[in-house]
């Protein structure tokens, strides 16, 4: 070899080895900014199902009469007082539309299911192919018996 060899087989597999690991890193870095975000867009929303659900069950909603017309529902709430649920809020919410509903919640594109689970009352719109489902559950007495609210959000993928 001369002395003055601008290029050699050095050279080049020092280079190699860089451009390979500069394109792992860069790979990485993607994946890892990618759970960042999911990560907070999940804690975003466990806060928000949270709040929504504590109004539920402590709030009558706002208008208080909200069921007597529930396109003008403000804010929904379902408690005659804190932890009581009022049929008739119940009844309203169950018969209102899905996505004036999910627009009064301010839950944009999620989907939402709400449950009492011993009275076996529903209102859930499930499908395939479901992702970042966040649940949130309270404990309430509905029709004077002990039971349990749950509220859930996902998207779909």
């Amino acid at each position: 070899m001369k002395k003055a060899q601008i290029f050699s087989m050095d050279f080049l597999m020092a280079v190699f080895i860089f451009i390979a690991v500069f394109g792992v890193l860069l790979i990485s870095w993607g994946g890892i900014l990618d759970n960042i975000v999911k990560h907070n867009e999940r804690k975003d929303l466990e806060i928000h199902v949270n709040t929504i659900t504590e109004f539920f069950v402590s709030s009558g909603g706002n208008p208080y009469n909200w069921q007597d017309n529930p396109a003008n529902v403000k804010t929904i709430g379902f408690a005659r007082t804190d932890r009581v649920i009022d049929n008739g809020k119940l009844a309203a919410f169950m018969a209102a539309d899905y996505d004036m509903l999910r627009d009064r919640m301010l839950i944009g594109g999620y989907n939402f299911c709400l449950k009492l689970v011993n009275a076996g009352v529903e209102r859930c719109d499930f499908g395939d192919g479901e992702d970042l489902v966040v649940f949130s559950g309270r404990a309430v007495i509905y029709n004077g018996k002990a039971d349990t609210l749950e509220f859930r959000i996902w998207r779909y993928t």
